[in-house]
């Protein structure tokens, strides 16, 4: 049984992200998907992000890029164990 609830996990996940990128955040974090995994020993987070646009005439004439990041968050202390890229 999980001790960790749901908000607990994300704020985890997405302390560890700004943490990690500091101080270059990209723009437009956010929780995408949230699952505890069917041992209930582990919460997957899934946060999505829009990269800078190269230049500034290409963000006025393309949407941003949205990319994700899958965090593990132990259910049981609420420990980030691992981030990896989430494919689309």
């Amino acid at each position: 049984m999980s001790s960790v609830d749901v908000k607990a996990a994300t704020t985890a996940a997405l302390t560890y992200f700004k943490d990690v990128y500091a101080p270059n955040l990209p723009d437009n974090i956010r929780i995408e998907e949230v699952w505890l995994s069917d041992d209930e020993e582990n919460w997957h987070i899934t946060l999505g992000y829009d990269l800078p646009a190269s230049s500034q005439a290409l963000a006025i004439l393309q949407p941003p890029v949205r990319e994700y990041k899958e965090f593990v968050v132990r259910a049981s202390d609420g420990r980030v164990v691992a981030m990896r890229i989430r494919k689309p």
